[in-house]
């Protein structure tokens, strides 16, 4: 409901009774995406004296599940790096894969943030209303959107998160500590049809080495489908070079920073001194 930070100064009830579409709710149960509820609280108490706390939740359950399914998805920076002594800007930007209704969103990043919104632009290019202009100093709550939003199959959106780092003398980078890092994330209550893809980052490579990478991808796709589904090299995590001279990366496959399921392949690829694929890791 509200991610740490500056949570809400007095008491508000995130009611989807009073949201536009009626008979929304977050399906949960067998059979269902959300099998079970954890309720957590999380404290980044620094100060030497206790600290006491009266925060609360109040939750409605109803037997009957929801005429309008909705999910909670998340617009966010996994490589943020904030310069010093400068206004920064940082831009998610993703593709809308099949439309849906956005009913509330929520902003969260640190210390150094301003502005939190997103741009949408149509299929035809077409500039809309952004979705959810508001600082990261005013509190982090979920909060409604009037009217709902309807993104489109095609639609494009913008993450842009802006940081005042002007009195900073340090790279600020991501990372969870308030104090020292920064985030950029927008959260949105969406129904559940709503799905995009973002920014894919991908191991970059000069055109001298084209023709090595593509024989290196080949040998592993060979290698893979001998014991398992073939694994598209993807996000690559990590990179090192031992006293060999041999190269190793991690990479996600087909997946991202925020994938769910179990990776059915070996992540680590090892290539010797050449260039040439020498085997897949585990681990």
């Amino acid at each position: 409901y509200a991610w740490a930070r500056t949570g809400q100064k007095t008491p508000v009830g995130l009611d989807f009774s009073q949201s536009d579409l009626h008979g929304v709710g977050y399906a949960v149960g067998p059979g269902k995406e959300i099998s079970w509820v954890a309720l957590q609280i999380h404290y980044q108490q620094t100060s030497p004296k206790p600290v006491k706390d009266s925060s609360g939740v109040r939750l409605w359950f109803r037997s009957s599940p929801p005429s309008v399914p909705i999910k909670l998805r998340i617009l966010m920076s996994t490589r943020l790096v904030v310069p010093p002594r400068t206004f920064f800007e940082e831009c998610v930007t993703c593709r809308v894969r099949t439309g849906g209704k956005v009913l509330a969103f929520r902003n969260h990043a640190h210390r150094l943030a301003a502005d939190i919104w997103t741009d949408v632009f149509s299929s035809d290019g077409r500039q809309q209303e952004p979705i959810g202009r508001l600082s990261a100093q005013e509190p982090q709550i979920i909060r409604h959107i009037r009217p709902v939003r309807a993104l489109a199959a095609g639609d494009t959106i913008q993450l842009h998160c802006q940081y005042d780092a002007r009195a900073k003398e340090e790279v600020t980078l991501l990372g969870l500590d308030e104090r020292t890092r920064e985030m950029c994330n927008q959260y949105y209550v969406s129904t559940a049809s709503l799905a995009y893809d973002c920014n894919v980052d991908r191991l970059s490579r000069s055109s001298a080495w084209q023709r090595t990478w593509e024989l290196v991808l080949a040998s592993y796709r060979a290698s893979q489908s001998g014991q398992m589904a073939a694994a598209p090299i993807g996000q690559v995590t990590a990179v090192a070079v031992d006293r060999l001279g041999n190269t190793f990366f991690m990479h996600r496959g087909g997946g991202s920073f925020i994938s769910k399921s179990t990776a059915q392949f070996n992540p680590i690829v090892k290539l010797d001194k050449h260039g040439a694929y020498a085997s897949s890791l585990a681990s």
